[in-house]
């Protein structure tokens, strides 16, 4: 259960004046997250001690059995010492003495098998109820950069840039095949190849390597910041703004 050990979640900040409702969702369900967090960690820890008894429990029954075998192995030599001694009373034979401890230690043994079981069986739902949060929280954060992203602009500006990309690669293309580069010759025709995804070619993305460019990384790492902090700033879209 160990590998499942939630990453620490803490509540947001107070609520700040004049939150929009998609940040105060937000707000909420980062704390439904934390709490659920809190209790999946002290299942997970309840499981470890109830796992930890369970074993010494059971290292304590081998232990009482094998003393048990022994004091039966050797129940006729020390019969004989306690009739020699003047002391018949079966109560005292080392047998029964063994006898009793391995019946505590089995019932001690089960008790602790029951307890590691009950403990074990709220673990699922404290990790969904986790899992569940954590949806809920990427939810209401994507809805605040739904709410609050200059998207409209943010197209605008890629088509117009597309648009003015491939105008620019088409008229290199054209000197290029018609021997009209001179010394340019060389660097213009490594540009062509190598940087050959066109935006909106059918199927592809502009960047080959789509989730190592360092725009998809900073956007990643904005995102999961507004995960934990609900005012922290959405995601940085437009020139205005600045670029990540």
């Amino acid at each position: 259960m160990s590998d499942t050990m939630p990453r620490t979640a803490t509540a947001p900040h107070c609520a700040s004046a004049g939150r929009s409702p998609e940040r105060t969702r937000l707000a909420e369900a980062i704390m439904n997250r934390s709490a659920a967090a809190a209790n999946l960690e002290r299942v997970i820890a309840a499981a470890g001690r109830a796992e930890k008894l369970m074993l010494n429990a059971s290292r304590a029954l081998e232990k009482a059995k094998e003393q048990l075998k022994d004091a039966r192995d050797g129940e006729g030599k020390a019969l004989a010492e306690q009739l020699l001694s003047g002391d018949v009373t079966l109560e005292a034979s080392p047998a029964r003495k063994a006898e009793h401890a391995a019946a505590e230690a089995k019932k001690r043994r089960e008790r602790a098998a029951e307890a590691y079981e009950l403990v074990k069986a709220e673990f699922e739902p404290a990790q969904r109820e986790f899992e569940s949060t954590k949806r809920q929280v990427k939810d209401a954060a994507a809805a605040v950069v739904a709410a609050e992203a200059p998207t409209a602009e943010l197209l605008a500006r890629a088509q117009a840039l597309q648009d003015e990309l491939i105008n620019m690669r088409l008229k290199l293309r054209f000197l290029h095949r018609n021997g009209m580069l001179g010394e340019l010759e060389k660097p213009v025709g490594t540009y062509l190849r190598d940087i050959f995804w066109v935006p909106a070619t059918v199927g592809q993305v502009e960047h080959t390597y789509f989730d190592q460019h360092p725009t998809e990384i900073a956007l990643h790492e904005a995102f999961a910041a507004l995960t934990y902090e609900p005012d922290a700033p959405a995601l940085v879209l437009s020139e205005a703004d600045g670029r990540p």
